[in-house]
């Protein structure tokens, strides 16, 4: 296992925030690097997602100064593995400081979309913020990353945070009691920048819509189902979705779930519903129905998933879910 640099007795250094590399960062540490001398700091959602993985971490979350505590932690590390997400200057800022400090970079990609996007993309210079290095987790992602980045070296380094979640799931599913007619949402900021330098895509739709539209539909049906839960990606504030939610409480039970872990949320559900979530894969992968809503027949579901459905217009997804169980 070559990509573990095992036999190499250096420190290495782990930056993370949002929450799709630290799901895949943290499992690589638990599961691939026990024993491996490593110093993580991390701050945002990635904090909550190391503990759950119980990896000791630097929290940085209000740090005023990080890139120098990062930094100046003593010897300079044999490398830097990043997330680098869209939510935060973090991931990138530490990215670009140890480029300018010759320190040899990795970066794991999460998912399957915008990758050159989270380095800048289409901005001048963005490729000077291209790592030495780039990590993916299945063969879908490295197709991907190999076309985008033909210059940088790319390694295939087994996305094991999807093993975890299937046995949490198994585990917490015994404890729970599915009920198959209860929908679960999940909370995506398809309207929010792609990057973190405040980029934005041309969206025909927003996360707004998609509930909307979903719950007009379950409105529809001859018994609503018992319970709809709404998890909110890390990013949303837990009030973002109060005027949509208004307009239907009256017809269904509707919680923002308050679960820490997304097995929890899958394992009350028999019907999961979102957008492009790496949540949605993680339910798909956890045996659940899995719809994937996107309202606009020009855009293309980024999850490369075949087995989960994917819909683009509202009559479409009024078959499908007038029709679930």
């Amino acid at each position: 296992m070559d990509y573990l640099y095992m036999s190499i007795k250096k420190k290495i250094i782990v930056v993370c925030h949002d929450a799709g590399g630290a799901e895949i960062i943290a499992a690589f540490l638990k599961y691939e690097c026990v024993g491996l001398n490593s110093s993580c700091f991390v701050a945002g959602p990635a904090v909550a997602i190391f503990a759950r993985y119980g990896i000791p971490v630097v929290d940085m979350t209000n740090v005023k100064e990080p890139l120098k505590i990062i930094f100046d932690w003593g010897e300079d590390p044999f490398f830097i593995l990043f997330g680098i997400g869209w939510s935060s200057l973090f991931e990138i800022s530490a990215l670009q400081e140890a480029l300018r400090r010759g320190i040899t970079t990795v970066v794991y990609l999460d998912h399957w979309l915008n990758y050159r996007e989270r380095f800048g993309y289409p901005q001048d210079g963005w490729k000077k913020r291209l790592p030495n290095e780039i990590w993916v987790g299945d063969s879908y992602a490295e197709s991907i990353a190999k076309k985008e980045f033909p210059e940088i070296l790319i390694r295939f380094v087994p996305n094991r945070s999807f093993d975890d979640a299937k046995a949490r799931y198994a585990s917490i599913a015994d404890t729970i009691k599915e009920d198959p007619e209860a929908v679960l949402f999940l909370g995506e900021p398809m309207n929010e920048p792609i990057n973190a330098m405040g980029m934005k895509r041309k969206m025909m739709f927003t996360e707004f819509d998609v509930l909307d539209d979903m719950l007009y539909v379950l409105s529809k049906k001859d018994e609503a189902p018992p319970l709809i839960i709404i998890r909110l990606h890390p990013s949303e504030s837990k009030d973002k979705y109060n005027l949509v939610i208004a307009k239907y409480s009256s017809l269904f039970k509707i919680r923002i779930s308050e679960a820490t872990d997304l097995c929890i949320d899958l394992a009350a559900v028999g019907v999961v519903i979102g957008m492009e979530s790496m949540a949605l894969v993680v339910a798909y992968l956890c045996g659940k129905r899995t719809i994937s809503y996107l309202p606009d027949e020009s855009k293309q579901c980024g999850l490369p998933f075949t087995k989960i459905e994917k819909i683009k217009i509202l009559d479409d997804l009024k078959k499908v879910l007038l029709h679930a169980s």
